[in-house]
């Protein structure tokens, strides 16, 4: 850890929460940094849909999972989708952040934010359909 950051252990639900300050982005990205935030206080208040790409593998899914952590604990309402389910591998990474398949229905109310996708196509016909504009993608 650096200094900064602390880890809180939470031996009754089995997870380790990771509180890092924004100095280290800040300090390593300074342009990328202000731009971010600026980009995430732009949505402030809005529910956020995070999407992930076909056939999620460990760089997806640890991408959705890192942001809506990091989203949730600054009090957005996050949720993620993918056209395909989380596979069994990256389960155990997902803990209770909450995924859903397309196929399950799309909240289109939802600010859209893609990780880990340079490519709309990559996001499937559901959610390309859902969201054809996406208002950040992180890649």
């Amino acid at each position: 850890m650096t200094s900064g950051s602390r880890a809180i252990l939470d031996r009754e639900n089995r997870k380790t929460t990771i509180n890092l300050n924004l100095y280290q982005m800040d300090h390593y990205f300074p342009e990328h940094s202000k731009a971010f935030m600026e980009a995430i206080n732009a949505i402030r208040g809005r529910p956020v849909a995070l999407l992930g790409h076909v056939r999620p593998d460990g760089d997806c899914i640890g991408s959705q999972v890192g942001l809506a952590r990091c989203l949730r604990d600054m009090g957005f309402d996050a949720v993620c989708y993918n056209h395909h389910e989380v596979p069994q591998n990256c389960r155990s990474f997902v803990g209770d952040t909450p995924f859903f398949v397309d196929e399950t229905g799309v909240d289109t109310s939802r600010v859209a934010i893609s990780v880990d996708c340079a490519d709309h196509k990559r996001l499937g016909p559901v959610l390309q359909e859902a969201f054809p504009e996406v208002f950040l993608n992180i890649d």
